[in-house]
């Protein structure tokens, strides 16, 4: 009997630890806050990520950091999730940085104020800034591709490498020759 129950307490302490673990090295920001929005927990990843101890971050006002562009947005999401126990909701908003700059978070809320073992609305921070400037750096090209294809005076195809066949052509390569767009394309 003793020994099932020492043996039940360390698998319970190797758990724990497991549990502190993850969340302690995990790359996401993860907050719990209380129903009076009083922050209960927020992970080492903070000061990783932004800059903050867990202790500065903690004595924030967290919304005055918070992009105003996105302040309201986010306030509807808290106020949805209050009113969705258990219920996921997610969105994306910026968070200034220690430094003055700002970080892009995707955010994932639930509201877990009703589960005894949580007590708290739950979110998680995944830092998506270099992915949004990707983004924006592809839409540019992208743009300016399209700018210099489509609008430019200079004839242009874009051939497969395969076959050389003609994969599209712009107004000014049509006009040079003489031909539809669509005669040209699948062509070479």
């Amino acid at each position: 009997d003793i020994t099932q129950r020492i043996r039940a307490e360390e698998a319970l302490k190797i758990s724990e630890q497991r549990f502190r673990t993850l969340i302690e090295k995990s790359s996401d920001i993860l907050l719990l806050v209380s129903a009076n929005s009083e922050l209960l927990y927020v992970s080492p990843a903070v000061e990783t990520i932004l800059g903050y101890t867990p202790e500065e971050f903690a004595s924030l006002d967290r919304f005055s950091i918070v992009h105003p562009d996105d302040l309201d947005g986010l306030m509807a999401q808290v106020r949805w999730s209050m009113d969705h126990p258990g219920e996921v909701i997610e969105g994306e908003h910026r968070v200034q940085h220690k430094d003055g700059s700002w970080r892009t978070f995707r955010r994932i809320l639930r509201n877990l104020l009703h589960d005894p073992a949580i007590n708290a609305m739950v979110s998680n921070l995944s830092d998506i800034t270099e992915h949004k400037l990707a983004e924006e750096e592809l839409r540019i090209s992208e743009r300016l591709f399209f700018n210099a294809f489509h609008v430019g005076p200079a004839g242009m195809v874009i051939t497969r490498i395969t076959d050389g066949k003609f994969m599209d052509a712009n107004e000014s390569f049509c006009h040079m020759f003489e031909f539809e767009r669509d005669e040209v394309i699948g062509h070479t």
